[in-house]
């Protein structure tokens, strides 16, 4: 595949559900495989995905597929799967989702000109931005300029930055 051509990811995937069309019990997400089994009893579901274990597996050596087998996980009484628990008793979404939600977090995007998601990262970036573009234009030495902003103390705050660094 030629670079820029086609992205690898996408590519992968099609590949990948073109392979395994017509494989019953078989979800293909990215490179995650999920096989799963269903049955009225649980003995009949656990029949049905080493049935379709099988069929993957056999799948897998005609066309030369290989597996991760660090990836492995079988027979699970529950998978997170994409943001679901799948379980005996149904599908749930994905506790970790659920704590962002109840936690109320809130993702934050910003334009490079007008950044505002982490303040005093932005503010650090754009003060040393400054710092070395004055002692560019006054010839100084910009390592001497970063020291001096170092040990100064911030505005609002007792300390300069190294000592807050290290903690004295």
């Amino acid at each position: 595949m030629p670079f820029g051509i086609k992205p690898a990811a996408e590519e992968y995937q099609r590949r990948q559900h073109e392979v395994l069309q017509g494989l019953r019990g078989i979800s293909v997400i990215a490179d995650d495989i999920l096989v799963y089994g269903s049955g009225e009893t649980t003995e009949e579901a656990v029949k049905d995905h080493d049935n379709n274990i099988s069929a993957l597996l056999q799948r897998a050596r005609e066309v030369n597929l290989k597996l991760n087998k660090w990836k492995l996980r079988l027979k699970l009484p529950s998978v997170t799967y994409m943001g679901h628990l799948l379980t005996t008793e149904g599908l749930r979404p994905d506790p970790e989702k659920l704590f962002a939600q109840e936690w109320d977090f809130n993702h934050e995007t910003s334009s490079p000109y007008n950044s505002q998601s982490n303040g005093k990262a932005e503010s650090a970036v754009k003060i040393a931005k400054t710092l070395l573009k004055k002692a560019a234009l006054d010839g100084g030495d910009p390592w001497k300029a970063v020291l001096a902003w170092r040990n100064t103390p911030t505005e609002g705050l007792d300390s300069s930055p190294v000592q807050r660094l290290m903690s004295r």
